[in-house]
């Protein structure tokens, strides 16, 4: 039996062979910002530079099927808020 952290590891992986083939470089993978009382700690899946030195944040969704939307519809704007803190955590 194939469990959902195979599956979402899976996924990540081929993410990040795309991302690489695509010419960037892999600078953290799973970074973590730790929450508080009240606030949700977030994560970053991989962390990427491009060739023009731009840095990527990639969130990495893996769907077994598109009957119920496609990765982006399972991004919800609370998970959009920890990715952004967890983003802004990072560039200080």
């Amino acid at each position: 039996m194939v469990t959902t952290k195979a599956v979402g590891d899976g996924g990540e992986e081929r993410a990040l062979a795309h991302l690489l083939r695509a010419g960037l470089r892999l600078v953290e993978r799973n970074y973590r910002v730790a929450g508080g009382p009240r606030v949700r700690g977030g994560e970053i899946d991989l962390v990427l530079r491009d060739r023009d030195g731009t840095l990527v944040f990639v969130e990495v969704r893996t769907r077994a099927t598109r009957s119920h939307g496609g990765a982006a519809a399972t991004v919800s704007g609370v998970k959009q808020q920890r990715i952004v803190r967890a983003a802004r955590h990072y560039l200080m």
